[in-house]
């Protein structure tokens, strides 16, 4: 921008005036805002620009409160297609479910036999010898991947094979609804891990 009079570029913008002024000539080039015009004029603004800004925030409001509902309705259909397809004697651990539809945890199991619940107490009383060995099972990345009854299953056996030498497979399948099948893999990685890795109880 430049003085119309002196073509001069040295302007300043006198903001306490509202006014441009020409520094080498000092004419008034551009009035920015009236500093004489009545309050009411910037309050009729402020009211103006506050409605829209209302307006705007209530739009987003409105579409996110859409998105959550959306997003609400889309776990609920999952969550109940889920609980239709499990098998019998299963149940889905909602705290997960909501873990992974959150994000917080992408690797969870959200289905788990309906024993779970009652063995976790059951760590706290009449298993809780089994505490060494689930530590065990922990710490090796293979055998800490299964689930939580199959996690119960081989640190049964570890404490078999400590105390007895031998696993008894039926007493574990009694006590922890699992099938010999089941449990005849779960011996076998247990073995392997034991021979492999040389885990020692």
């Amino acid at each position: 921008m430049r003085c119309p009079y002196c073509a001069s570029e040295h302007l300043v913008w006198d903001l306490s005036t509202g006014s441009v002024i020409c520094a080498s000539c000092g004419t008034v080039i551009d009035v920015i805002y009236d500093v004489s015009a009545p309050a009411y004029s910037t309050t009729l603004t402020r009211a103006y620009n506050h409605s829209v800004v209302q307006a705007v925030l209530y739009g987003e409001k409105k579409r996110l409160m859409k998105k959550r509902l959306s997003s609400l309705t889309l776990r609920t259909s999952i969550y109940m297609k889920l609980k239709e397809r499990i098998r019998k004697g299963r149940i889905v651990n909602e705290k997960a479910f909501v873990e992974l539809v959150q994000g917080l945890r992408p690797h969870v199991h959200v289905v788990e036999h309906e024993l779970d619940e009652q063995l976790r107490r059951r760590l706290s009383s009449d298993l809780s010898y089994l505490d060494k060995y689930l530590r065990i099972i922990d710490n090796d990345p293979i055998l800490s991947s299964r689930t939580f009854r199959g996690k119960i299953a081989l640190a049964m056996m570890l404490h078999h094979l400590d105390v007895h030498g031998t696993i008894n497979l039926k007493n574990i399948a009694k006590e922890l609804r699992m099938s010999i099948t089941h449990l005849k893999r779960l011996e076998k990685l247990i073995k392997e891990r034991i021979r492999k890795k040389g885990i020692t109880v």
